[in-house]
C-alpha cells in the first residue's frame, strides 16, 4: 500500500485504453488513486500542465524522492505495475 502512495491514474470510465489498464490495477489489487479528468476539472488541469497532455490514461508516479513521471500509454502502464508489483 505505501508503494501505491505516489501514483495517481488520470483517466475517465469510459475510455477502453483507460478500462485495461484499470482491469490491471484490480487484478495486482492495487490501492492506486483514480483521478477521472472528465469529472475533475483540476485533475485534467493539472495532467494538462504537469504531464504535458491531456491523454488518458497516465499514470502519475512521485518516487520517494520526490521524482515526477508522467507514464502515458496503456500498454507501457501495465508493463510498469507488472514488473513493479506483480508477485
Amino acid at each position: 500500500d505505501a508503494d501505491c502512495k505516489g501514483l495517481t491514474l488520470y483517466q475517465f470510465n469510459t475510455c477502453p485504453f483507460c478500462i485495461k489498464v484499470k482491469k490491471e490495477v484490480h487484478r495486482l489489487a492495487l490501492p492506486i488513486t483514480m483521478a477521472n479528468i472528465q469529472k475533475d476539472s483540476n485533475a485534467k488541469q493539472k495532467l494538462q500542465q504537469e504531464g504535458g497532455k491531456s491523454q488518458v490514461p497516465c499514470l502519475h508516479i512521485v518516487d520517494h524522492d520526490g521524482n515526477e513521471q508522467w507514464l502515458y500509454e496503456s500498454a507501457e502502464i501495465n508493463r510498469y505495475l507488472q514488473q513493479r508489483f506483480a508477485a
